[in-house]
Formats: C-alpha cells, structure tokens, sequence
C-alpha cells in the first residue's frame, strides 16, 4: 500500500511538473511573441520616421544648394540670354544635381549646357517658386534625356520679388539609394507613395507583393486583421496620419506601418511578413533553453575550476616573480595608484627609467615622468589629460623619455582607469614599457602614407606635392586659388561633445567641402580642424575667374555653418576662409600658403564666418 501511495505521487509530481513546465512555455512564447510584436512596431515606426527625416534632409540640402547658385540672378536682366548663359555656367558641378536650369518668368528654361530644359510655365513646383517659396514637384518626372528625375525648385528674387526660377534635377535611382531596405534579413519592403496612391519608390522585392502601380489599387485584395479597411487606410494616408496594419496576402501575414515623409503629400510604407515575429520568438526561446542548460553544465564545472584556479595559485605567484625580474632586465615599469588613498605601488626598473629607486617615488610620479619627457612629445601630456577627463578606461600612446645614461628611449603607457558605479575615479594603473628599439625600426622603414586616416583625402604633406605639381604645370596665364580653411568654435565641440562628436564633424566637413569641388580639384587635410582646397579652374572659366573663386569661398561659409546640441549645451560652428590667387599673390605652394594664412587671419579677426582674398594690406596683420 505504502509503495502504491509513493507510486501515485510519484505519477502526481511528475504530471503537476509537465503541466507547470508546459504552461511555462505557453507563457513565455505568448508574452516573448507580444513583446517582440510591440519591439517590431516600434521598430518599423522609428524606422520610417528616420527614412523621412533622411528624405528632408536631403532636399533640404539640395534646396540650399540652389538657393546659393540662386543668388548669382539677383542683379541680371533675366531676359538677356547673354547675361543668363554666363551666369548659367558657373553652376555645373554643383552639389548632385544631375542639371541645373534657369527660367525667366515666362517659364522659359536655359540649362548649364546651354540647352532649353522646355517650358514649366505650367509646372506645379514654377508656379509656387514664383510666389516666394522654394518647392518640389509633387512627383517624379521624365526628362529631356528620358532618365526618371526628381525636380526642385528655388525663386531668383529681384528687389524683393520673383523674376524667374532655378531648378535641379537628380536622378531617381538617388532617391531609391536612400530608401534601400534590407530589414529582418530582407524580407522587408518599402514603398514611396503620394496621397494618390501613385507609387513613387519602391524596394527591388516589392513585386513578390505589390505589382500594381498604383499602391490604393492593390489594397481591394488584401484581408485585414486589426479591424481596419482599404478604405479607412485611404483616408489615414488623405488626412496625413500614421497608422498600422495586419493583413493576408496570397496566405501569408504581413505587418504594414504607413508614415507620412513630410514632403509635398508623400507615404512611407514599411511591410515585413508576420512570420518574421513567429521565427524570432521560437529562436529566442531555443537559445533560452540552450541558455538554461549551459548554465547548469557551467555551474557543474565551476568547483573543478576553482580547484584548478588553486592549485595554480603558487605557479602564478612564481610567474609574477619571473616576470618582475624581466621587467627589471627589459627597463620597464608597473604602477598601481590608488587615488582615493593616494597610494603609489610601483615596481620594474625605476632606477633606469627615472633615475631612483622605486622606494624613493611618491605620489610625483606625473611630475617626475614630465621633467623627462622629450619637447617634442608633449602632446603626450595633452592625450593624457583628454583621458583622465573623459570617460574612456583604457589609454595608450608613445613618447620619449630621458633615461639613467642621459639617453632618450621611447617608452609606451598603457594604462586602465578604474571607477565605481557612480563613475568615480578609483584606481589608474598601467605600464610603462621601452618600445625603443620597435618604434626606432617602424620609423626607419615607415613609408609616407599619402592619406589622411580619419577624413579619407590628402593629409600634409601629399597635399603640398600634389599642389605643386599642378603649379608646375600651370600656365603664366592660368588663374587658380588657394583655399585655407579653418572651423571656428571647433575646439568647444571636442571639450562639450567629445572627440567622437568631432571626429564625425571633420568627416561630415570633408563631405561637404566636397560638393563644393569638383574632382579635378585638390582638397586636403593639414592639421587638426584646418583644410586646404586648390581651385583648377577650366581655360573657359577664366572670364568670370574671380566671380567662381568668390561664389566657392561663400558657399564654404554657408555649407559649413551648423549649430550642434545635445540638451545641455549648444555650440556654433562655422567656417573662416583665406584665399591666395595664381599666379597674382604667388607661383609656389608656401607663397600661396602663406598670402591664403594671411587671408584666414583678417577673416578670423574680422568676425569669423567669412571669407577674404589675400591683400596687401594684410600684411602687418599677423
């Protein structure tokens, strides 16, 4: 009887067991499949709201672009041919504009290739950019070429009022670059559709579920499951709002988030099949399980490890005897301090390194390391202040040091900083290690790179070649011009930012600048937040020479003008410019270099913001 009773218990627990675990699972896949569903909507809408942002910006910048070539009509008679096509010319090259074009108020259009784009009297974005305002077409055309292209639009304003219109034009395959898509290992499509349905845009995988061109079309079939309509859908997209959708199509689920791009009455639809959701839930709950088992074997193995970890206690022990000893022979240094303590342990050989004994070393330890490092190595201190003040752990960097025998010999500091939950400094320790004979060989058999690593164009001193090759092959009476360029406030994005921040800006700064020239030009990097820029200007440009050199240093000061905030601080920032013309302020690289600097310093002393040609009165300036 007793082994029956323990039998149905047995039976019982085992059932009671099954049945918690099983209700587990169900549990935790219905929660994991509801969290992962809210993830993915989020995701899809933060996603679409970035795609639209990336759309405004880009026509934003294109807008400014041509609101800058705009102003060259201000003060020509926009019925003169003439004066238009001049004019016209100066505008190739600029920003990515497959076609720059000028209409007179009569819609009338002359392009840089001094061709009629045709008339756009009648065009939508003509007749708002003659009332003021800056437009874009409301959808996608055809060209003269044939090529898809997207049309803006920019009033010339004369005394205040629009005399006629300049328009760009890019390709429609830009556009599709922007919105590529490969979402959830691309099984995720995009559509670009105004309130019309028209669909403008879409992902190359679009067709396996949308063939019609028209996006309202194609909803009739699908069968929606979150209680909303066709027609209900087509009225979100009328009235601007951002919605959701589950539907059934062809017998798949899929997940649709309608957001409006706030541009003219244009959509963004982002659909990803709803068996994405299913497949990542049972994923994640297989690696959960695999998790859960991992864990136990690890658990099961720890006391076997601990029991190792002690039996190699006393060879570690040894070894760090062995390597204190080789520390002493190979000339390096290991420091612990202890910041809250003030407590400095050290050891190696100090005696070498610093000219005393470790016993003798106090918590002047940076005071002795700067008393013996190389003049030409400070900015060793400066990197090191940068790290102790930002919020990095681990530091690394060369210098030089005056060693026991009056010798200098490179040394490398590496060192961690520790700190507690509340960011606190606790403990800096690290190593100090002669790298002498390393650094010595490396420099020996170092070649010249001929890039510079962070921004990608010419550093120093590959500029100053390449410049200088183009001036020996310049003519007398070639016109070419040196760009200096310098950012303003730039040191107080690094101090309130970051370096991170301001890395990004020299790469965001070298992009710009890029629009600017073209590739025939030399653009460079020559020092921390300093660009130069060389001018090759074409033998058909040389009658409005000087109008292009101050159209680019202009242009320079706008692009780069940008305000930079993270909630807590705001920093501006902009552009000086400095401006040597071939082969009037000089025929070399440093005669240019040096009128350009001088240039660059009126510019900073008058303002910032700005740009100067070189002039002879700027010479007692500096």
């Amino acid at each position: 009887m007793k082994r029956s009773s323990q039998k149905v218990f047995i039976i019982l627990t085992v059932i009671l067991t099954v049945t918690l675990i099983s209700y587990g699972v169900y549990w935790f896949q219905h929660e994991l499949k509801q969290r992962v569903t809210e993830t993915t909507e989020t995701y899809l809408f933060e996603n679409a709201n970035l795609y639209a942002s990336a759309f405004a910006t880009k026509l934003n910048d294109q807008l400014m672009m041509l609101e800058s070539q705009a102003r060259y009509f201000e003060n020509i008679d926009m019925t003169d041919y003439n004066q238009m096509k001049n004019a016209i010319s100066a505008t190739k090259g600029v920003g990515e504009f497959k076609t720059i074009a000028v209409a007179n108020s009569a819609g009338t259009t002359l392009n840089y290739n001094l061709k009629s784009s045709g008339n756009i009297m009648m065009k939508d974005y003509f007749i708002t950019a003659m009332k003021g305002k800056t437009d874009a077409a409301s959808n996608i055309e055809t060209d003269e070429d044939g090529d898809e292209v997207m049309v803006l639009a920019v009033p010339i304003l004369q005394n205040g009022e629009p005399a006629g219109v300049i328009t760009g034009t890019f390709k429609r395959d830009i556009l599709k670059d922007l919105f590529a898509l490969d979402t959830f290992s691309g099984e995720g499509y995009i559509f670009i559709i105004n309130s019309e349905g028209d669909i403008i845009i879409k992902s190359s995988n679009t067709n396996m579920i949308m063939t019609n061109d028209n996006y309202f079309d194609g909803l009739s079939g699908l069968s929606f499951e979150n209680g909303l309509t066709d027609k209900q859908i087509i009225q979100n997209i009328k009235s601007g709002k951002k919605s959701i959708a589950y539907y059934n199509y062809k017998g798949m689920e899929r997940i649709a988030v309608y957001y409006p791009i706030g541009v003219h009455d244009w959509y963004i639809i982002s659909v990803v099949p709803s068996d994405v959701i299913t497949s990542q839930s049972m994923d994640i709950t297989v690696l959960v399980w695999i998790l859960i088992a991992i864990i136990i074997i690890a658990f099961s193995i720890l006391i076997y490890i601990l029991f190792l970890f002690y039996r190699r206690n006393v060879k570690i022990s040894r070894t760090n005897e062995r390597y204190k000893i080789v520390n002493e022979q190979n000339q390096n240094v290991i420091f612990e301090y202890n910041i809250e303590e003030k407590k400095l342990d050290i050891s190696g050989n100090t005696k070498f390194v610093f000219g005393v004994e470790p016993s003798i070393i106090n918590t002047e330890l940076v005071s002795i390391l700067n008393s013996r490092v190389h003049r030409d190595d400070v900015m060793f201190w400066e990197h090191m202040n940068d790290f102790i003040n930002g919020n990095d752990t681990t530091f690394s960097s060369e210098a030089r040091f005056l060693c026991e025998d009056n010798l200098y010999y490179w040394f490398r500091l590496q060192a961690t900083l520790v700190r507690d939950s509340h960011g606190k400094q606790i403990k800096f320790i690290g190593t100090l290690t002669n790298v002498n004979e390393q650094i010595t060989k490396e420099r020996s058999l170092k070649k010249k790179p001929e890039y510079d690593a962070l921004t990608g164009i010419l550093n120093k001193s590959t500029l100053e070649e390449t410049v200088e090759e183009a001036l020996a092959a310049a003519n007398e009476e070639d016109i070419h011009a040196l760009f200096m360029i310098d950012l303003d406030n730039f040191k107080e994005i690094n101090i309130k930012f970051g370096h991170s921040l301001g890395d990004n800006v020299l790469m965001e700064t070298t992009n710009k600048l890029s629009l600017i020239f073209s590739e025939q030009d030399i653009l460079g990097r020559i020092g921390g937040d300093e660009f130069v820029a060389f001018l090759k200007l074409s033998p058909e440009g040389q009658k409005t020479a000087m109008k292009i050199i101050e159209a680019k240093g202009k242009n320079i000061c706008e692009i780069l003008k940008n305000t930079y905030s993270d909630g807590n601080h705001e920093v501006s920032l902009s552009a000086s410019v400095g401006i040597a013309v071939f082969s009037k302020d000089g025929r070399s690289y440093e005669g240019l270099y040096y009128k350009a600097d001088r240039a660059l310093y009126y510019s900073k002393k008058s303002g910032k913001n700005q740009f100067h040609l070189y002039e002879d009165f700027m010479e007692g300036d500096k």
